[in-house]
């Protein structure tokens, strides 16, 4: 094992060499022994990532090396990231250095979606910016089911999500054809929001979807109990759907779909939404 560097490195880094095929042996099967062999592989290369990470790795880090992986941070973020960190607006490392939240713009997905599935297998993906059916027609063609959680329903830390119009949805509906876990937004008015019809018609392409979730602002909006249909209808294979009112809740209706608990705080919806889906492929292994 390569030994692990407390400075910062400077240097331009060399092509990573193995490093590419570890990585896919990594994605395939995510261990903490075969990330620190392909980190070894990027530091040999001269990447400053593969020291990152490696720091990240440490069991028990001297304050030196504590000191050094914050440094590296600072100055080298969106580098530490690795190739798909340059596209990413806003993102913070998990406790192994791979990316673990990243929040960007739908064109930045389709421009560099090859980049983004470098920067974790477990990534969780907030995806803004779906301003226009042209738009949405663009997304659709894009495949994201190597992207492990998928959501559209936090910006920027302020919970309302993206809103997707039934025109919207059907059109980025086959992007998701395989995503495993996905979050929704469901606000605004009928207009510029998907209904329960929108939703019967974008759902049958995603026959891979385990985890569903429907943050739902009820405000002029169909009634819960339209979509709780739509979805059980439509989305039979689902493990789990956690759906969370935030408006008045309706006779009959409250909590009817998230499983007995009471609605989440707004500000906490994405990350619940994450340990849900955690729990849930946990049970499936």
């Amino acid at each position: 094992m390569a030994k692990t560097s407390t400075k910062p490195t400077k240097s331009t880094p060399n092509k990573p060499g193995n490093a590419d095929a570890l990585w896919e042996q990594y994605c395939e099967t995510p261990d903490r022994e075969l990330l620190r062999v392909y980190a070894d592989a990027l530091a040999e290369a001269g990447h400053p990532r593969g020291t990152f990470i490696n720091l990240c790795l440490l069991d028990q880090p001297t304050a030196e090396q504590t000191a050094a992986k914050q440094a590296m941070q600072a100055k080298q973020k969106k580098l530490l990231a690795g190739p798909g960190g340059e596209y990413l607006r806003e993102f913070n490392f998990g406790p192994l250095g791979l990316v673990s939240r990243a929040r960007t713009e739908a064109g930045m997905v389709i421009a560099s979606l090859d980049a983004l599935r470098t920067l974790n297998p477990r990534l969780v993906l907030t995806i803004t910016s779906i301003k226009t059916l042209k738009d949405a027609v663009a997304f659709g063609k894009l495949a994201l089911g190597d992207i492990w959680f998928v959501d559209f329903g936090w910006i920027t830390g302020t919970h309302g999500g993206m809103s997707l119009s039934d025109k919207q949805l059907r059109a980025i509906a086959p992007a998701l054809a395989d995503v495993r876990h996905l979050q929704l937004s469901c606000r605004g008015t009928p207009d510029k929001n998907f209904t329960p019809a929108g939703l019967r018609d974008a759902a049958p392409h995603w026959k891979a979807l385990r985890y569903l979730a429907i943050d739902y602002y009820s405000s002029g909006l169909p009634p819960a109990a339209d979509y709780a249909r739509a979805v059980a209808e439509t989305l039979p294979q689902l493990r789990a759907f956690d759906f969370s009112n935030h408006g008045s809740p309706e006779p009959g209706s409250p909590n009817v779909l998230a499983n007995g608990r009471p609605s989440r705080e707004t500000e906490h919806a994405i990350e619940r939404g994450v340990e849900l889906a955690e729990q849930l492929e946990t049970a499936l292994r």
